[in-house]
């Protein structure tokens, strides 16, 4: 991992030189536009026309890099999925693609921030956010409970079967722990989400770490390749 201060400062770099190449580009543009149109003779502006229609292409580009920038941000963005714990439906290496606000329902896949970024105080590295994806099980103000290998919401059997491998059954703990005659209960809050694996006996999620909060959501998936 990066040193603290070099992580930040690489981080910062970017997004430094984006916004002063645009600002740039905005300012050129505008200078360029004004001497174009306050030259005295039509020739002088023949002659500009050259330069201002180069350099209008020019400024294209960090035009499109801005747009694409906020498309990416605020409605869909690429990602790649990591880890093992949505098989048989999403695959490690699968590309996936979010769409950012929007309604969350049951049985939606999504891309959670588990865990994030932290100055180690005593490595003097600078960790990373951590995301996870994973399957909208419990809705804001549910009761999510787990018996005898199904999931109820309060008090009633959900099929989630199409979702899972055949013949899945999900337990409270995972792998090694698990015990069939266990049951747990989780009472999910206002503008939190509990959310599962679809690969049951290899999924670290709600079961081990609690519900996630919305604002932690980072996104929809709705289209995959791979």
């Amino acid at each position: 991992m990066l040193k603290y201060e070099n992580y930040v400062f690489l981080d910062n770099l970017g997004s430094w030189l984006f916004i002063g190449g645009f600002v740039v580009s905005i300012i050129l543009t505008v200078f360029i536009w004004i001497f174009f149109y306050t030259r005295g003779s039509w020739q002088d502006k023949l002659n500009m026309r050259r330069v201002y229609d180069a350099f209008d292409i020019i400024s294209i580009v960090p035009t499109f890099i801005a747009v694409l920038t906020v498309f990416n941000s605020f409605v869909i963005s690429p990602a790649t999925v990591t880890h093992t714990s949505m098989e048989p439906n999403y695959f490690e290496g699968d590309n996936i693609f979010l769409l950012h606000m929007t309604k969350y329902n049951r049985f939606d896949v999504v891309v959670v921030l588990a865990e994030e970024s932290s100055y180690l105080e005593e490595s003097d590295n600078y960790s990373m956010n951590e995301y996870y994806i994973k399957r909208i099980i419990g809705l804001p103000g549910e009761t999510v409970s787990i018996a005898n290998g199904s999931v109820s919401i309060n008090g009633e059997l959900i099929d989630d079967s199409k979702y899972l491998k055949l013949n899945t059954m999900t337990y409270c703990d995972l792998g090694t722990n698990e015990n069939p005659d266990d049951v747990c209960t989780f009472v999910v809050p206002e503008g939190e989400y509990f959310l599962m694996g679809d690969n049951r006996r290899a999924s670290y999620d709600s079961r081990d770490v609690g519900t996630f909060k919305e604002d932690h959501l980072y996104g929809k998936v709705i289209f995959k390749v791979g």
